[in-house]
């Protein structure tokens, strides 16, 4: 989402990234900056495995 619309704002205050992109799965925390797709890969794997 667009971090200047009002939900990307709470998000941003929320969780205060040092740099973008803030990427948050299922509303928690995943990573700031570089996208660690290994990192997503396996939460996106736990996430379907339960």
């Amino acid at each position: 989402m667009d971090a200047e619309s009002p939900q990307g704002q709470k998000l941003l205050h929320q969780h205060r990234p040092a740099m973008f992109p803030l990427v948050l799965l299922d509303g928690a925390f995943l990573s700031a900056g570089r996208l660690p797709r290994r990192k997503l890969d396996r939460a996106l794997a736990a996430r379907k495995a339960s």
